[in-house]
């Protein structure tokens, strides 16, 4: 048969009181806390989906400019309009006979542009990344025990 032991003193009313006041307010104050971190961080994620929007109607109506301005500037430089600018400042179509060509003996010309394909990699292994810094922390902490397990059956 067990013997059960009596405790030789019991607390006073009021210290289990202050204990479970304690742990009530322990309890509403992190739940208090959670719910300001909660609702920080949707505040935040709110403002920054608001901002994105904004952000995006701005670059939709840039965007719209950009392409009014292209389409301005395609009218301004086709062909037909530059050609009735140039009749409008006094410009008439060069004919063969008004053509003048003239050799200068020193003018070299321009010369080419060279354009060469860069070397390939042959050592693909320096270049890529060490096996150490691409193993997540969960695999190194799971290769590592088990390394160690190994090591004390041994």
């Amino acid at each position: 048969m067990k013997k059960q032991t009596k405790q030789a003193y019991r607390q006073k009313p009021w210290r289990i009181q202050t204990q479970w006041i304690s742990l009530t307010l322990l309890v509403v104050v992190l739940a208090i806390l959670s719910i300001a971190m909660n609702l920080t961080i949707t505040t935040k994620s709110a403002h920054a989906g608001v901002q994105v929007r904004v952000l995006e109607a701005e670059r939709e109506k840039l965007e719209r400019s950009i392409s009014g301005n292209l389409t301005l500037l395609a009218q301004i430089l086709s062909a037909s309009t530059m050609q009735e600018r140039a009749k409008e400042m006094g410009y008439v179509p060069a004919t063969q006979a008004n053509i003048e060509y003239i050799y200068l003996s020193e003018y070299v010309g321009k010369e080419g542009q060279k354009i060469s394909i860069p070397p390939a990699r042959d050592n693909a292994v320096a270049n890529s990344i060490k096996p150490i810094y691409t193993r997540s922390l969960w695999d190194w902490v799971f290769d590592n025990t088990f390394t160690m397990l190994d090591r004390e059956g041994k």
